[in-house]
């Protein structure tokens, strides 16, 4: 199936038209985002509220960490779809990379390396040790499912079907909801709930990202041109490094924070308040996030003052949007 995009004359390309695009894209993350406040909910009003937040806490921040050197995947494939053997190598490239951190998040759950590495550098409290191992366990396919999605979203991105990536979402979050639900009313463990939970639903996002690509037509192969992107495993890796690091320094920080929270007077309130903030803090700022799906695409087909003018929309709005939550007061009646 051929796609014509708007994109592809430079003077039909204007602001109304990247909100256009932007809005589902900034959707499904939003949309991924609200996961956690709705996992946080479940977990308040079951056995154990607080240190099952506090374990699905830690795990959920040593599983992103593990997924940091491919959350930027998005980008390289959307950077990388106009070439054939570029595409065909960052494939293979997403396998592999995706596969060895999913393996690594596993072999950490296992005791003799949590009880060696994780407890030592993250300072878990004992009490919460077991049940951290337990979700761990539960998400060591994470990092797979999550590279396998976003290569197939950047070939979506590509070609203009970012109403398609918001839909998939919905479906994450919906099944994420109904596992959630059933859980609950089977009075099923929280902490081991909101594991399975969470893996089955980037799974199910996962299979539906990968059908609707195959489906559109995304991922048909354009024809091969002489162009400067990588083309083999050796080029990615050195096209795709300094991206991975930049997402391991952030998510990296996130981890070792929560080493350093553990270590408070009283740690697992202290990791579960923090889970709970954070979660909120994250629906809204990862409304920014799809701003780099726009500028990559659109970068070299339209004026570069109308993308800053863009991001700078969206960042701001998204910035009030936050300082207007922080300073509401909270009032039970």
């Amino acid at each position: 199936m051929k796609l014509k995009l708007l994109a592809d004359n430079p003077h039909q390309v204007s602001l109304a038209t990247l909100w256009w695009e932007f809005l589902p894209l900034s959707l499904s993350d939003v949309t991924m985002a609200c996961g956690d406040p709705m996992v946080t909910t479940t977990l308040a009003h079951l056995p154990l509220p607080r240190e099952n937040i506090a374990a699905v806490g830690i795990a959920k921040s040593l599983a992103i960490f593990f997924e940091s050197p491919i959350i930027m995947i998005l980008h390289a494939s959307n950077a990388l779809a106009p070439n054939k053997a570029s595409r065909r190598a960052l494939w293979r490239f997403t396998l592999l990379l995706g596969g060895g951190l999913s393996l690594l998040l596993t072999l950490l759950a296992m005791p003799f390396l949590f009880d060696a590495l994780a407890r030592p550098i993250l300072g878990i409290p004992k009490d919460l040790g077991n049940t951290v191992r337990q979700v761990l366990l539960l998400m060591g396919g994470w990092a797979f499912a999550i590279a396998w999605r976003r290569y197939f979203q950047g070939l979506l991105i590509y070609q203009g079907l970012s109403h398609v990536i918001a839909k998939a979402s919905m479906l994450r979050l919906g099944t994420l909801g109904l596992i959630m639900f059933a859980g609950f009313w089977l009075h099923v463990p929280g902490a081991i709930l909101a594991g399975l939970a969470l893996i089955i639903a980037v799974v199910v996002e996962a299979v539906v990202v990968t059908i609707f690509a195959y489906r559109s037509g995304a991922t048909l192969s354009p024809p091969q041109t002489e162009t400067q992107l990588p083309e083999n495993l050796k080029e990615v890796w050195r096209f795709y490094l300094p991206l991975a690091n930049s997402m391991m320094v952030v998510w990296g920080g996130r981890a070792l924070l929560i080493g350093i929270i553990a270590r408070a007077v009283d740690g697992a309130i202290a990791i579960a308040s923090w889970s709970a903030a954070w979660g909120l803090v994250l629906v809204i700022a990862n409304s920014t996030r799809m701003v780099q799906q726009i500028i990559i695409k659109y970068r070299g087909k339209t004026d570069d003052r109308l993308l800053f003018t863009f991001a700078l929309m969206v960042g701001s709005i998204c910035s009030l949007l936050l300082l207007l939550v922080a300073a509401t007061p909270l009032v039970i009646r």
